[in-house]
C-alpha cells in the first residue's frame, strides 16, 4: 500500500498528453516522493479510459500507486464514462474496473442522484477491496456530510485520503480559504486523524492578462498555492499541499487560429513567461526568442537539473523540441512539479513553510 506517511505533495493531473508527457520526465528518484491524483477523461478518439489510464499508469511508473478518479468534465469523457459513474450496486462498474489496476487507488465517486447508502457502500467495498482510497470533495456545501459520514463507517479512516478541491483561487484566496478551514475543521471534528490533502490552483486561463508591457510579450505571477496551503497550516488548520501542477483547473475548448508562441518557467514561489504575439508564422524563430529571453532573465534555469529546463536551454540554442503549444506545457509542468517536489522536502525538513516561501 501507498505510504502516506512519508508523502508530502499530492498533484492533480489530469490525463492529457502535455501533462503525462511532464510527468514522465521527471526523474525517478521525484517520481517516487509523490502519489498523483489522475483525473482520467479521454485519450484521443478511445471510446474508454484504457488508454488514459496505461498512458497515466506508464508516465508515473508501473509499480508506482496513484489515485484515479473520473472527470466531470462532459467534453472530455469518453463514451465509458455514463456507465462507469452510474450508482448502480453501489457503483459496481466503477468498482470492477478500476480494481483491474492494481496501482490504481481508487476515488469514491460522488454524483447527483446517488443515495447517500451507495455512496457509504462504495466507499466500504472499495476499503474492503483495495485497502485505500480516496474522496474528492468539488462542492463542499453539498458533498462534505456525505464524505464525513463515509469516512465514519470505514473501518480504517486513515487509509483514505480526502482532496477538498478549491479548484482556481487566484482573486479569490480570502474566500476560498474560509471554506477550506471550514471544511477541514469538520472533517476534524469526526475524524481527528483524517488525512486531508487542499487542492488549488492559481495558473490562469490567459497568461496575457498578466503582462508586463503593452505588446504582451513577457510577465511573471506568484504561485498563490502555496501561499494559500502555508496560510491555513499556519492558522491550525492541518493539511497536506495539493496542485494542478501549473494547470489551469478548467478545460477551455480551443479557440480558433495558431496559438501565440509561448515559453513559461516554473521555480518555486513563481512563474514567468515569454510570448512573441507577432510571430504566430515564424514559429522556430518565437521559440527560440522566449527561451534566451528567459535565460536572460533567470539565468539559474541553466542550473536546473531536470527534463523542462532542459528543453529551454535546447530552445535558446535555435532547436526548439516542439513548435506546439503543448511541448512547452509539458516543459512546464515537468518543471513545477520538480520544483514542487523538492520544495517540498526542504519544507518537511524544515517544518516551517514560512522559511521557505
Amino acid at each position: 500500500m501507498a505510504d502516506f506517511d512519508n508523502h508530502f505533495y499530492y498533484p492533480a493531473l489530469m490525463s492529457r498528453v502535455a501533462e503525462i508527457q511532464g510527468l514522465r520526465e521527471l526523474r525517478d528518484d521525484r517520481k517516487e516522493r509523490i502519489v498523483p491524483l489522475f483525473t482520467l477523461g479521454r485519450w484521443h478518439n478511445a471510446v474508454e479510459f484504457d488508454r488514459a489510464i496505461e498512458n497515466c499508469s506508464a508516465a508515473i511508473g508501473e509499480e508506482r500507486e496513484y489515485f484515479a478518479d473520473l472527470t466531470r468534465e462532459v467534453r472530455h469523457q469518453p463514451e465509458a464514462a455514463v456507465q462507469l459513474l452510474s450508482p448502480d450496486d453501489n457503483f459496481s462498474s466503477w468498482r470492477e474496473y478500476i480494481g483491474r489496476f492494481e496501482a490504481a487507488i481508487p476515488v469514491v465517486q460522488i454524483v447527483t442522484g446517488a443515495s447517500r447508502r451507495q455512496i457509504y457502500r462504495q466507499a466500504q467495498l472499495i476499503e474492503r477491496r483495495r485497502g485505500q482510497l480516496a474522496f474528492r470533495v468539488r462542492n463542499p456545501g453539498a458533498e462534505l456530510p456525505l464524505v464525513i459520514n463515509a469516512l465514519s463507517a470505514l473501518d480504517a479512516p486513515e487509509n483514505a485520503i480526502t482532496f477538498i478541491d478549491m479548484k482556481y483561487i487566484r482573486g479569490a484566496e480570502r474566500e476560498s480559504a474560509v471554506v477550506a478551514a471550514d471544511s477541514i475543521d469538520r472533517i476534524r471534528a469526526e475524524i481527528g486523524g483524517a488525512r486531508i490533502v487542499v487542492l488549488s490552483s492559481s495558473f490562469p486561463a490567459y497568461l496575457g492578462d498578466f503582462a508586463e508591457d503593452e505588446d504582451e510579450t513577457r510577465g511573471n505571477l506568484q504561485i498563490l498555492e502555496r501561499q494559500f496551503h502555508a496560510a491555513l497550516t499556519a492558522d491550525g488548520h492541518d493539511c497536506l499541499y495539493g496542485d494542478y501542477a501549473s494547470i489551469h483547473p478548467i478545460i477551455r475548448g480551443g479557440g480558433g487560429g495558431a496559438p501565440i508562441p509561448r515559453i513559461d518557467s516554473a521555480n518555486s514561489i513563481s512563474w514567468h513567461f515569454e510570448r512573441r504575439p507577432l510571430l504566430r508564422e515564424q514559429r522556430r524563430e518565437a521559440y527560440s526568442q522566449c527561451a534566451r529571453a528567459l535565460l536572460e532573465r533567470q539565468p539559474e534555469i541553466e542550473e536546473w537539473d531536470c527534463w523542462g529546463a532542459e528543453m529551454i536551454r535546447q530552445a535558446a540554442g535555435g532547436n526548439p523540441h516542439g513548435l506546439a503549444a503543448g511541448s512547452w506545457i509539458a516543459a512546464r509542468v515537468n518543471m513545477h512539479l520538480s520544483q514542487q517536489i523538492d520544495l517540498s522536502d526542504e519544507a518537511e525538513a524544515a517544518d516551517d513553510w514560512e522559511d521557505l516561501l
